[in-house]
């Protein structure tokens, strides 16, 4: 399909530019603090904006809105020192658009390969009676989902 030079003049107005470019820092903000906050919590968290030295971060619920607030001095020390002027963060739960809690226990509760099941089925057999070997047999217990 040819472009018409319409659209064209669209695609180079500046006001694209600058979309275009708060596009680009944003991925910029969402690789910086995936590198600094737990894998576990990547899923849940997105960077919604920087304005006035005040990072504005999203998350899926409660409970991870406060590890990031107790991470908040590592996030800020690790903004500022990628260049970034962060002097503040503010972190809100955001249920649209980030993954919720439930799918993350949902995911969580995948059958055990079978592989898996044998090998601690085997490790639990050799163990003498304790709490641990217990702990290993339930393991491979039937889960109710």
């Amino acid at each position: 399909m040819p472009v018409t030079p319409g659209f064209t003049r669209y695609l180079e107005a500046p006001e694209l530019e600058k979309l275009a470019q708060q596009v680009a820092a944003l991925r910029k903000m969402e690789r910086v603090l995936q590198g600094l906050i737990p894998a576990s919590l990547a899923p849940y968290t997105a960077v919604q904006s920087l304005k006035a030295g005040k990072l504005h971060l999203a998350c899926s619920s409660p409970a991870h809105a406060a590890k990031l607030r107790q991470l908040s001095t590592r996030i800020k020390d690790g903004f500022t020192a990628r260049g970034f002027e962060v002097t503040a963060i503010q972190v809100e739960t955001q249920a649209s658009g980030l993954p919720a809690a439930t799918e993350r226990q949902a995911e969580a509760t995948r059958p055990m390969p079978a592989a898996a099941e044998q090998a601690f089925n085997r490790l639990a057999a050799d163990m003498p009676e304790s709490e641990l070997r217990q702990s290993i047999l339930r393991l491979t217990r039937p889960r109710n989902g």
